[in-house]
């Protein structure tokens, strides 16, 4: 008899459910079955001989080695049963049946097996969920509900966040490897970031438990962003976290100095510095590079000069946007000819036709306007440079962008390892 579509449609999740966990249920029976054997076969080749084999037909060294007395003989091996050991994957919890060996003189015989770490208990598709996880800003107690789901089981909120943080560990050393190709231009610049610093205050949850008080600060990420103009690749050399609320020149220095011991000299290449106006950075280069020329940011220059503009109040509605486009339009018109010369015609040119109405802003405008043109002699010097890429340092507000995300995600990070991790994680693949 056939049944109403009503009662098809009220069982066919019921079903699905059913089938899911029989599936994954079979899986892991399959998994356990397939590593157990994987296990045995490295043992019997370890040992040479299988079971109910004689010792004496084995000889020659091993690489497994008693803990014991040292030995490596695989004549004073034998066979000492099994011992349980679970091991976490992303399919479940798997049972696994892991050999034990013992040496003539009573000592337990170390195996390092491939593919079963010592003191392993998740697997390495566990990490690989873990980064996945966040890349989408998950918190670590979202990561653990989901851990937890799959595993049936609890998972410790520390075990996860470690596997966050070994997001670094991917690039191990790359702080202190040798830089083998300097870029002719570093952009330097800062992003700013929350953290939650402890106060020195203790308090008591609601379980009772003694936890530190921590309060949300603002601190300023210091990347540095390599270019090479005629390639058009660039690369993410390194970055450091301030120590106070705003850029100084103690943070960027330990930045430039990594940088300088790692090859980053105008003996190797090195050309040219773009950087806003921060003077805690420009005292930084004036006490370290010296001798390398310095390119201020022709984009933070503009709109340091437009936050200035004061339009006349009788302006209204689209008059007013017209004022302002007009300003704009004739200021950024000032870096776009392929002379130095022409540009400071058309800078005198701007200076007088808006100085007697926004003297404020042409004022803004004539502090370190030198510093602006800076990369007109650099191309003088590399007739393939484009000049889109020396004027402002639009490359690494990019990379800004990507950290600014993760942190509107995010919100906050409880420690600065975790806010390196995040950073690995986002300029991996600019490292």
């Amino acid at each position: 008899k056939r049944q109403p579509v009503s009662s098809v449609n009220h069982e066919l999740p019921k079903l699905l459910k059913e089938t899911y966990e029989e599936l994954e249920e079979a899986v892991v029976v399959l998994a356990e079955r397939r590593l157990n054997v994987e296990l045995r076969k490295q043992v019997d080749a370890g040992l040479r001989r299988g079971w109910y084999e004689r010792r004496e037909k084995a000889k020659g060294r091993s690489r497994f080695q008693c803990q014991g007395c040292g030995s490596r003989w695989r004549g004073q091996f034998s066979r000492n049963g099994y011992r349980e050991r679970g091991l976490d994957l992303a399919i479940g919890r798997l049972r696994l049946n892991v050999p034990r060996v013992v040496c003539g003189c009573g000592g337990s015989v170390s195996l390092h097996l491939e593919g079963l770490k010592p003191r392993q208990r998740m697997g390495d598709d566990i990490q690989a969920l873990v980064a996945y996880w966040a890349e989408l800003a998950y918190s670590v107690r979202q990561m653990k509900q989901a851990v937890d789901n799959a595993l049936k089981t609890s998972v410790g909120l520390r075990s996860l966040n470690e596997r966050f943080q070994a997001v670094v560990s991917q690039v191990p050393g790359w702080r202190s490897r040798w830089l083998q190709d300097v870029p002719p231009v570093v952009m330097l610049d800062a992003v700013w970031v929350t953290l939650m610093e402890e106060t020195g205050e203790i308090k008591r949850d609601k379980l009772g438990r003694q936890r530190s008080v921590k309060i949300r600060v603002k601190k300023p990420v210091m990347i540095a962003l390599g270019f090479w103009p005629e390639e058009g690749r660039k690369k993410v050399l390194d970055w450091e976290v301030g120590d106070g609320p705003g850029e100084d020149k103690v943070s960027w220095l330990r930045l430039l100095i990594r940088l300088e011991e790692r090859g980053l000299h105008p003996h190797f290449g090195l050309q040219l510095f773009i950087t806003d106006g921060d003077q805690a950075l420009i005292f930084a280069l004036e006490e370290l590079f010296w001798d390398v020329p310095r390119q201020r940011c022709v984009f933070h220059k503009i709109r340091n000069v437009i936050d200035k503009l004061s339009i006349p109040e009788v302006l209204q509605g689209q008059k007013r946007r017209a004022y302002r486009r007009k300003f704009v339009q004739q200021l950024a018109c000032i870096w776009r000819p392929a002379t130095r010369q022409e540009a400071i015609k058309r800078y005198n040119h701007f200076c007088r036709r808006w100085r007697p109405y926004q003297p404020q802003a042409v004022s803004t405008l004539e502090h370190d306007f030198q510093d602006t043109l800076t990369f007109y002699d650099l191309l003088q010097l590399n007739r393939l440079w484009l000049p889109l890429y020396l004027r402002t340092t639009s490359l690494l507000e990019r990379l800004n962008r990507k950290v600014r995300a993760r942190m509107r995600k995010a919100g906050a990070f409880h420690s600065y390892s975790g806010l390196d991790a995040m950073l690995a994680q986002v300029l991996i693949d600019d490292l």
